[in-house]
């Protein structure tokens, strides 16, 4: 026997004596420590180090083994899809039974193990090390260990490395990490339902089981009036190893006591229990560089309590966020209009320039017509509305002639006519898609969901059709923004309810740019700083109040708003 062949099919420790091989075929029964981790969702503080330990020790492959009597289950795996493999072929199992750190130079010369299928098979590992890891009572729970495609030796450096990190994980394992609402899942399952609670392609919470901490998140956070978040972001989960790396992007991104589950084939939920609607904003600004796909901030309505509630809202509201993102992603509707702000349109996508119109109040025509572009809109009315200066049949031709200039900018090489006449009343045909923002702001203010309530006052860019003077433009502009007051009162007043208070705070700031005398809204305002603690910005506020509503409105500010300057006064929480 060669001295190379004699060497390779002994286990060694580098820097100890040799060590011989165990004779129990048994393998060690789980303790304590690894029934608490077995079949959990991968954790960064353990992905951390195997991370580190390849990087270190130059590895193609860096493991967190936990070993049953029957597989061998990895807690953390770098350079490997997989989650488990059988005990069979476990090297970790050896590890555990020698209870000593063992080293396998160069596999494929020792008997015992170049038969092995990972090692005359893909990945063709030729090199293993492993340290066994011992729970806070001394009970096993198994090994840190590397392997690596070609035969390689460790230095007494590198070995020492390598057991300072396996010290590292034993201090994490003895830890736990879970929040209260996951630590609530994991109990309610059995062992045997465990497996249930991870996605095998992502490491991370399954649906239902992300579902779970949801309701349980959104039970403490009404409970104790604290603020929670959630994010869904939606991305390319079809390949496995690019939904892996996503999962493990994001799961470096949050904190420990924030969760992230599989929500669908292509969709992450992140829970953010203590996160702010604006620093939810923030957090999701800081991520979208580093993962592809579409990020929503999403707060849960109070009135829902039960799982099957959530799970029916979020199919709605994921159904809602495809069809609204069907926008930005080049399936764009027939016509699209923009008429918070300077009139804008857009037609298969495409921008048409103000010139195309032949004259402003042709513009302005198919502003109005698209106000409600399911509804029929009365002939007479509109040219009395835009000709009430000419007689009967000139403002007919002039109506017709506006009609037919719009066709042409409507058409864009598409056939067919837009408009469709019917007796005395004109509508637009059936099949021309249209996408305005001033009929998607009337959908979504109605709405008692904060998600609708939010995004119907981003779509309000500027006053409605700004720069136009016509007598029916500042009557709807007026009906307009009552009713963008009306839904950033209600949308504060949901923050304010869930304890949200620096959202409420910056929805009526907002809000009251455009309607500084709203003392409805300033009352609500200012129990939203008292309750931050803004004392003084209240007292500012309320000095500027009664100067405006004195020299504009000659009155005085109301009863409520007095009081709350007297408490901000004092110091005084409401």
């Amino acid at each position: 026997m060669s001295r190379s062949l004699e060497r390779s099919q002994k286990a060694k420790t580098v820097g100890a004596e040799e060590i011989s091989w165990c004779t129990d075929e048994t393998a060690y029964p789980p303790g304590e420590a690894s029934l608490r981790i077995l079949d959990t969702p991968a954790e960064e503080r353990f992905d951390r180090l195997t991370r580190l330990v390849c990087r270190c020790l130059n590895v193609s492959f860096s493991l967190i083994t936990v070993l049953t009597p029957d597989r061998q289950w990895f807690k953390s795996a770098q350079g490997t899809l997989l989650s488990e493999t059988p005990v069979e072929i476990s090297f970790c199992v050896h590890t555990l039974r020698a209870g000593n750190p063992l080293v396998f130079e160069d596999l494929t010369l020792h008997p015992q193990h170049c038969d092995n299928p990972v090692v005359c098979g893909a990945p063709f590992v030729k090199f293993y090390a492993g340290i066994p890891i011992k729970g806070p009572r001394g009970d096993w729970v198994g090994t840190l260990c590397v392997l690596h495609d070609t035969p390689r030796q460790l230095s007494e450096g590198e070995f020492s490395t390598f057991h300072d990190f396996a010290r590292c994980v034993e201090r994490e394992v003895a830890l736990s990490a879970w929040s209260q609402s996951e630590q609530k899942v994991l109990e309610q399952a059995s062992h045997d339902l465990r497996g249930s609670l991870v996605d095998s392609e992502t490491r991370c919470w399954s649906s239902s089981a992300i579902l779970d901490i949801l309701v349980a998140e959104s039970e403490r956070s009404r409970l104790h009036q604290r603020p929670l978040l959630s994010l869904v972001l939606r991305t390319d989960l079809a390949e496995p190893s690019m939904a892996r790396k996503k999962a493990e992007c994001l799961r470096q991104a949050l904190s420990s006591y924030q969760s992230l589950g599989r929500l669908g084939p292509d969709s992450f939920l992140l829970v953010m229990p203590e996160l702010s609607y604006d620093a939810g904003e923030r957090f999701s600004q800081a991520l979208k560089p580093l993962v592809d796909g579409d990020l929503y901030s999403l707060s849960l309505p109070p009135t829902l309590k039960t799982k099957d509630d959530i799970q029916r809202y979020l199919h709605t509201w994921v159904e809602g966020s495809e069809q609204r993102a069907e926008l930005g992603n080049g399936l764009r509707p027939s016509i699209e209009a923009r008429s918070f702000g300077p009139f804008e349109l857009f037609t298969q996508g495409r921008a048409i320039s103000g010139k195309r119109f032949r004259t402003n109040k042709t513009k302005l025509l198919l502003a109005y017509l698209l106000n409600s572009p399911r509804t029929k809109i009365n002939n007479e009315v509109v040219q009395t509305e835009f000709w009430p200066d000419s007689p009967g049949d000139l403002a007919r031709n002039s109506f017709r002639a506006a009609l037919s200039s719009l066709r042409s900018v409507l058409r864009e090489g598409r056939k067919g006519n837009p408009f469709l006449r019917e007796g005395n009343w004109t509508k637009l045909t059936p099949g021309w898609e249209v996408w305005s923002d001033v009929q998607e702001f009337e959908r979504l203010r109605e709405s008692l969901d904060e998600v609708d309530l939010s995004q119907a006052m981003e779509l309000v860019r500027g006053e409605y059709l700004e720069g136009e003077y016509e007598d029916w433009v500042f009557q709807r502009r007026e009906n307009l923004s009552q009713a963008y007051l009306d839904a950033a009162h209600r949308l504060a007043q949901q923050a304010f309810s869930r304890g949200d208070f620096a959202r409420s705070a910056q929805v009526l700031e907002k809000a009251l740019e455009s309607a500084p005398d709203r003392q409805d809204l300033l009352a609500l305002l200012f129990r939203s700083w008292l309750r931050l603690g803004r004392f003084t910005d209240v007292t500012r506020r309320y000095d500027e109040v009664l100067k405006q509503l004195d020299l504009d409105f000659g009155v005085e500010p109301s009863l409520e708003l007095t009081e709350l300057h007297q408490r901000a006064k004092l110091g005084l929480n409401v």
